[in-house]
């Protein structure tokens, strides 16, 4: 699975939801590695969540024709407010049964360190998202191989990591990992969470703030971080056939 880096933002710096497309193409090689440390979240912007038109099976290709209606996150800002380099980008859907996110990594050095469930996957490339609600925040830090840990985090408290968030969660890499003498292109993620997890029932109008980080380093040892932030509000299924 291969996909190019998006148009440019319309408006560098602002989390204007956008138009952005990823396309399946060969060839587009990018950089770097994620570490526990992430990039300043900015102020949550609302983004409608689609509910899904079909069914999305969560194999990491995103090539379910659910995918071209899903609500697109644009590029990953940094502390600057501008695009994040490498890029990132994540998709969202909603049905039924849970969350659907697709989350993409252009990455010129892909790294991968004891990818274990509820290993300590921050110290190599990564996805980090937190879910922020009611007083907890429900935590996911994803490999690019699809290895979990997750984590509940209540009242500003300890992290309990013996917390399950259930997640299902497909991978596709293209690179070799761990092998920093040629050039990675990206990694991508389809990940699935029961609204369980995220303690919503799965109603349209139910709303919960997501907070997604990566961090990465390529080989000049430079790290680099993006995030972005949005609170999220389930928009209902009426144009379902």
């Amino acid at each position: 699975m291969r996909f190019a880096e998006p148009v440019a933002l319309a408006l560098a710096g602002l989390l204007a939801v956008s138009a952005v497309g990823w396309v399946r193409l060969h060839g587009r090689k990018h950089g770097p590695r994620h570490a526990k440390t992430h990039a300043s979240a900015p102020l949550a912007t609302v983004l409608r969540v689609p509910h899904a038109k079909g069914p999305v099976v969560v194999d990491g290709e995103f090539e379910d024709p659910a995918w071209r209606d899903a609500a697109l996150s644009g590029a990953f800002l940094d502390a600057a407010g501008a695009a994040a380099r490498p890029h990132s980008e994540m998709r969202l859907l909603w049905d039924e049964t849970g969350l659907y996110l697709a989350l993409y990594a252009a990455d010129e050095n892909i790294e991968e360190k004891d990818p274990v469930p509820d290993g300590p996957l921050w110290k190599a490339d990564s996805f980090h998202l937190v879910f922020e609600g009611d007083g907890e925040e429900r935590q996911l830090d994803i490999a690019p191989h699809g290895a979990v840990t997750d984590g509940l985090r209540r009242g500003g408290g300890a992290v309990d990591y013996t917390w399950q968030s259930g997640a299902r969660v497909g991978s596709d890499v293209d690179g070799t990992v761990n092998d920093r003498s040629d050039d990675d292109e990206e990694w991508v993620e389809e990940v699935a969470l029961p609204w369980k997890a995220l303690g919503l029932q799965g109603k349209a109008g139910e709303q919960v703030t997501v907070r997604a980080s990566r961090c990465d380093v390529p080989k000049t040892g430079v790290k680099s971080c993006g995030s972005v932030r949005y609170r999220l509000v389930l928009a209902g299924p009426e144009a379902l056939p």
